[in-house]
């Protein structure tokens, strides 16, 4: 079992729900990282080893990037619905006023 593995008690795929899961992968992207610098920054490693290693380090990175984004973008859709639908309410309690 890896590291991130028994922090989470399970893969990331495993967990049904979304933010859930997104949280296990933000680890796992997390210890690639932490791994990849750790890497780069050794002494007696090759230059190539090394460029494999960053270039590992910058896909990481701009995947967890991607998955903020994301789930931003959820939260916003949420908080928008939320919104709206209380616009919505509002709207029928207006109407339902002026008619009466």
């Amino acid at each position: 079992m890896s590291e991130i593995e028994q922090e989470t008690g399970q893969k990331p795929t495993s967990n049904p729900d979304p933010a859930e899961r997104r949280n296990s992968l933000f680890a796992y992207l997390g210890h690639a990282i932490r791994l990849s610098h750790e890497k780069m920054s050794s002494r007696g490693k090759s230059d190539s080893s090394k460029q494999a290693w960053g270039r590992l380090m910058v896909s990481a990175i701009g995947t967890y990037g991607s998955m903020i984004k994301d789930a931003e973008l959820e939260d916003i859709e949420e908080r928008l619905s939320v919104l709206e639908n209380h616009n919505q309410t509002e709207c029928y309690k207006k109407r339902g006023k002026t008619n009466a």
